[in-house]
């Protein structure tokens, strides 16, 4: 790793660079933390679980439900505060209608048993298309003779009303647990839809104690290890925990997964974590850094080896412009070293005495989270509606459309007053060039995703973005106000810009 030092007025002046490349992200490990892979690429610990492997009595009333389900995690391990694919194969369709039977229910816990899972906070809507109880910590012993209960599981003041409550990792139970977790900070699935085929996808936020306290996952233990979280996954099949048909007029099964006749059915895959809770020894040498928030993760990941290097590293999260101040300033409290993603204005007086070294290579994405809101009579309502959108197609003339609110949909009044963009499609989903590439939606309900959210503040990224969208011929023809016929992909309808990008850009 080359660091260049510049002596001047008794400081020293310290940069990293950071490469950013728009296309497929790669890892490059840096010599300062040997022991700890990076965060997020350690694909080579996924694992791939058969419900068969830990459930061999026939006589259970899902075994037939369940028998040829097959569950693969894409990572297990070197976890941080990140999303891990879930796919599963040998599944029974999930019922058409909603969630009423055959989907699977994912949670994480920091210990097997289910009082220390993070469950039971769903939103009103995921809830309402949910059999009785199943989004719940409530226990119905009517519809679960095998639970047990006991002054543990009893609501003070509401007896005979049972639930499970949640222990946290410091040992407390609580019966009011969204004081701890709730609908807006929960990473829990309360139904993932198997496909007509038997196949699924969900991706799942795995949350460290960073983000969930409660749990303490990635938290050093007494023995100085990273704790250790589970992902548990419970299917939900076409029976009530009874063993009977569902006792809901609608057909839907019902009781908490947490109960024991649904929680045996379970399949618990271990999750092990990079350590967030790594204290530096007091006493020890401070350093602090600042710089680009693409490097973020990776000095969390690289912070525990930091720690044992003699210095304490620490990192604050700012502009890229407010970065290169902080190399080149003249403020004492200048943190002098600084990650950035381009170089320090050759006008700098500084400029020629900072040399870069490349510590990390990262990757502009547009991130989505979509599932399929289909119309019943679609022909792909039975095999998709409800499940997550994998292969969404975008292009540089329509991230283009999206960062300059064309829709209209985007604007104040569906932007119906507006003279510039009153003609223009109402939402991504309407626009044909989308369609073009994106067929599906065509058979979307009125839910549609909405205009792109940006990073705020002075951010070099911005500017790669606007770099990427302006060399493609067609992006560029509609950011300078030429015909949609005019560009290879037009349809022969003028749509106008609500606002101009130069400008925009300028702005950041």
């Amino acid at each position: 790793m080359k660091i260049a030092v510049h002596r001047t007025l008794g400081r020293i002046f310290v940069s990293a660079g950071l490469a950013l490349v728009m296309g497929a992200s790669a890892t490059v490990f840096v010599d300062v933390a040997p022991a700890h892979a990076a965060v997020g690429d350690d694909t080579s610990s996924a694992v791939t679980v058969s419900w068969r492997t830990g459930h061999s009595d026939a006589s259970n009333p899902d075994y037939n439900s369940f028998k040829d389900l097959v569950v693969k995690v894409n990572q297990t391990r070197n976890l941080a505060h990140q999303g891990i694919a879930i796919s599963w194969t040998g599944g029974i369709p999930t019922s058409p209608l909603d969630y009423s039977t055959d989907y699977l229910q994912v949670m994480q816990c920091w210990g097997d048993t289910p009082k220390k899972c993070q469950y039971g906070s769903p939103t009103a809507q995921v809830e309402s298309q949910l059999g009785y109880l199943t989004a719940s910590r409530t226990i119905d012993r009517t519809l679960d003779t095998r639970q047990p209960v006991d002054s543990t599981t009893t609501i003070p003041g509401a007896h005979p009303s049972y639930a499970f409550p949640f222990t946290s990792v410091d040992g407390e139970s609580t019966f009011q647990f969204a004081d701890l977790f709730n609908s807006a900070t929960t990473n829990e699935v309360n139904a993932a839809r198997t496909s007509s085929n038997g196949t699924g996808f969900v991706n799942f936020e795995v949350q460290t104690t960073l983000e969930a306290p409660h749990m303490g996952c990635g938290g050093d233990t007494v023995s100085g290890t990273p704790r250790r979280c589970y992902l548990v996954i419970v299917p939900r099949g076409h029976l009530d925990p009874t063993g009977a048909a569902p006792m809901d007029s609608s057909g839907r099964v019902g009781g908490s997964p947490l109960s024991a006749s649904a929680w045996r059915n379970r399949i618990t895959i271990p999750l092990d974590f990079v350590s967030v809770g790594h204290q530096c020894p007091l006493g020890q040498n401070e350093k602090r850094v600042v710089g680009s928030e693409v490097i973020s993760k990776a000095m969390t990941s690289w912070q525990p080896a930091l720690c044992d290097s003699g210095t304490t590293y620490g990192f604050s999260m700012i502009g890229d412009d407010e970065a290169r101040g902080q190399i080149t300033g003249e403020d004492l409290g200048a943190s002098r070293m600084a990650f950035v993603s381009e170089n320090v204005t050759e006008d700098s007086k500084w400029a020629k005495a900072i040399d870069y070294a490349p510590v990390a290579q990262s990757a502009i994405v547009v991130a989505y989270n979509i599932d399929y809101s289909l119309f019943r009579n679609s022909s792909l309502y039975a095999a998709k509606n409800g499940t997550k959108v994998r292969n969404l197609k975008l292009n540089q003339r329509l991230v283009a459309k999206l960062l300059t609110q064309t829709y209209r949909e985007d604007n104040p009044g569906a932007g119906l007053d507006d003279a510039v963009i009153r003609h223009n499609p109402s939402s991504l989903i309407t626009d044909p060039e989308f369609l073009q590439l994106n067929p599906d939606f065509a058979d979307f309900t009125t839910v549609y995703p909405e205009g792109l959210l940006v990073q705020f503040g002075n951010a070099d990224v911005i500017k790669h973005v606007w770099m990427w969208i302006r060399s493609n011929a067609d992006a560029h023809a509609f950011l300078t106000g030429a015909p949609q016929g005019h560009c290879s992909s037009g349809a022969g309808r003028r749509e106008r810009r609500l606002r101009s990008p130069i400008q925009l850009w300028r702005n950041f």
